[in-house]
């Protein structure tokens, strides 16, 4: 399973580069078009020089070739106006027309014209593709070879070898002649023409053509070394989206020119579980499995940053609350779609903290802060849901912050309950706080409503708060081996909707309603005395709460502090 989802990765990988191709080809041809442009400008120049007698050329003779190649430019006007220049044929298209260009400007100028076919390979090495140079060098030698044949025969002296001589053209001919029968060679004017002419400039451009070619291979190999290093400069490697990295220098340089900006934080719940119960590797699946749904959802709005372990930021622009939710919602219905058909057992889910700039902040530190507060009320929340920072639901979260209290409807942060957890189980256990104390600090910091500890093998209720006394039931239906088996390795049972136990314990679920409980987190604990104690957690009404990590954990320190501290007393 993981290795086909690292193929998933790799694919994306894969369509990233040629996206990057796909560009290449584009701007490749630009650069082609620009060359057309240049050419165009040459031969312009050159026809002026020749009606002002600098070459010695007739200059009807070579007004109709400049009017030959400005023929030939009108097919690269319509391909570029209304052709998509990425088409794998325009290139070679250009190129072939740079080619039939430069013979027929060659057949006018000196004999170091040879240099103007240098012109077509020059253009050709720019692409990616190989054999685009060597079919460019084909292209160029076979009309190079046809302009000399056809101006020999129409009486236009190849290359102007007449200019500062006094032979003739039929001298060179005969010279030519001459020389192929020594050879024992029948003499004929295209022989002898291909052979004399058009030969040794061939081989001079594939001295040229392997030289580029070389050169080519090098640029090439240096872009794709630069190419590789800013990619690792800038994408997380283990799931192919930006890093932190890119998203600091995005902040730093192009987002601050956006008017409107939306800060969405991502954090997967339970990893740690899921590491601990099924190990790291399919905790990564997890990783790969949101990121490969923020990847595929990304667009040119929105950029997807791994800035963390488990956290992801999202940032888009121009978009509206109404947008928000829409794409907040195809998001996570991707993504449980995808683990669904991937890992379908795993406990996996995500909170998100949106932030809006301008809105909640006019700084991008203020407005992160505030996105990175929202995400933890969506898990004190009970995960599984998107927050959407509003002042007047969640309040000055940045001054409760500030002040390192409480923020956002009565939630703290984690960092703060673990601080509250340590301080309990340190006064507990030198009896400097009542069981009850404990109960109600509770009740009052964590927002619970109601607490029971439950003890022995009919689980009798020795200790509550928050409930009606009159309505506080036993609990020894825990201790039923079908439902031990929704206790976890360490003891914990979390049940976010009674509902989910109406068909497996309805006897249970209607004790549960009774008594106005909707959600509980049940601990179980070994006490001193030998025996087994509960910690249960209850949510009143329709007030359904998941239970975040920070909960549990903190909350199964102060049960074994309690239960050891209880358990202690009844011993002693």
């Amino acid at each position: 399973m993981i290795e086909e989802h690292r193929d998933v990765m790799m694919e994306n990988y894969q369509e990233k580069y040629k996206k990057e191709l796909y560009q290449q080809e584009i701007n490749s041809n630009i650069h082609t078009l620009k060359g057309f442009f240049w050419i165009f400008v040459t031969i312009l120049l050159l026809w002026l020089l020749t009606l002002v007698r600098i070459f010695i050329v007739d200059a009807r003779i070579f007004t109709m070739a400049a009017g030959v190649s400005a023929v030939m430019g009108i097919p690269v006007l319509y391909i570029y106006k209304k052709v998509d220049l990425s088409k794998h044929w325009v290139k070679y298209v250009f190129l072939t027309l740079i080619c039939m260009i430069s013979a027929v400007i060659a057949a006018f100028l000196s004999f170091h014209a040879v240099l103007i076919y240098v012109l077509p390979l020059l253009l050709a090495v720019q692409y990616r593709e190989r054999m685009t140079l060597w079919i460019t060098y084909v292209v160029n030698d076979v009309t190079m070879a046809v302009s000399m044949v056809t101006g020999f025969y129409h009486g236009i002296c190849d290359l102007n070898m007449l200019l500062g001589s006094n032979h003739s053209r039929d001298w060179y001919m005969e010279q030519w002649m001459a020389g192929t029968l020594q050879f024992g060679i029948e003499p004929d004017p295209v022989f002898v023409i291909l052979f004399y002419g058009a030969l040794p400039r061939a081989v001079i451009l594939l001295i040229f053509t392997i030289i580029l070619r070389y050169i080519s291979i090098t640029s090439h190999e240096d872009a794709q070394r630069i190419a590789d290093l800013t990619y690792r400069k800038e994408t997380d490697l283990g799931t192919h989206v930006y890093n932190k990295n890119k998203y600091e220098e995005m902040i730093n340089d192009y987002y601050p020119q956006v008017d409107r900006l939306a800060a969405i934080f991502w954090d997967v719940n339970n990893l740690k579980c899921v590491n601990d119960k099924y190990g790291h590797a399919a905790g990564d699946v997890l990783i790969q499995t949101l990121s490969s749904v923020l990847y595929e959802l990304s667009t040119d709005r929105r950029k997807v940053y791994r800035i963390g372990g488990d956290e992801f930021i999202v940032l888009i622009k121009d978009v509206t609350v109404e947008e928000l939710r829409i794409m907040l919602k195809a998001m996570r219905k991707g993504l449980k779609v995808s683990l669904a058909q991937k890992q379908p057992e795993y406990m996996f889910s995500t909170s998100i903290g949106i932030a809006q700039f301008g809105k909640d902040g006019s700084d991008f530190e203020t407005l992160f802060k505030i996105a990175d507060a929202a995400l933890y009320i969506a898990k004190e929340k009970g995960k599984d849901r998107y927050i959407i920072y509003d002042y007047n639901k969640h309040g000055d979260i940045l001054a409760d912050m500030k002040h390192d209290i409480a923020f956002g409807s009565g939630f703290m942060k984690p960092m703060a309950k673990y601080e509250l957890a340590t301080n309990i189980v340190m006064k507990v256990s030198l009896g400097m706080m009542t069981v009850k104390e404990v109960l109600s600090e509770l009740t009052d910091k964590l927002n619970i409503h109601g607490i029971s500890i439950f003890c022995g093998n009919d689980m009798e209720c020795i200790y509550s708060t928050g409930h009606d006394k009159n309505n506080v039931i036993e609990a020894a239906y825990v201790n039923d081996d079908k439902f031990l088996n929704h206790f976890d390795e360490y003891g914990v049972n979390m049940v976010n909707n009674i509902a989910s136990l109406t068909i497996e314990f309805p006897e249970v679920f209607r004790k549960l309603r009774d008594n106005n409980i909707c959600s509980l987190l049940q601990m179980k604990a070994d006490g001193a005395d030998g025996k087994e104690y509960m910690v249960e957690f209850d949510i009143f009404g329709t007030n359904r709460r998941k239970w975040s990590d920070t909960d549990v954990i903190m909350l199964r320190m102060v049960v074994l502090g309690v239960v050891n501290a209880i358990s202690g007393q009844l011993t002693d």
